[in-house]
């Protein structure tokens, strides 16, 4: 993958975090990292990061998680380990834990293409 594509990874659990920076930076990935869903307005770098990868674990229901992730306008892979109900305005892709494989990378390899063609359309 290109070095130009930088992605948002919001994970709370620190070996999940871990592996997923290291799956991710192997594959050439710039990477902006937190625990918690930040709100766009807390977020200056999220104008400069190309997808989100974001754990079910960090999206708060009650404190408005799901709209917080709509508002910050970019592809999003939320991790799953469970199946549990998913709004339907959550256009995006899941993927499930455990990681397994080359499946997050793919996912992220997808989303950025789709971007990509949503950009040139």
């Amino acid at each position: 993958m290109s070095p130009h594509h930088t992605i948002l990874v919001v994970v709370p659990d620190d070996d999940l975090r871990r592996s997923i920076i290291f799956a991710l930076e192997s594959e050439g990935f710039g990477l902006s990292v937190t625990s918690q869903l930040p709100a766009l307005s807390d977020c200056p770098q999220v104008s400069a990061v190309d997808c989100i990868v974001v754990d079910e674990n960090a999206i708060d229901v009650r404190s408005g998680g799901w709209e917080r992730l709509g508002s910050l306008g970019r592809p999003a892979i939320l991790l799953i380990d469970t199946l549990r109900e998913i709004p339907p305005e959550f256009a995006h892709t899941a993927v499930m834990k455990p990681l397994l494989g080359s499946s997050l990378v793919d996912a992220v390899a997808n989303s950025l293409a789709a971007g990509a063609l949503r950009q040139a359309t």
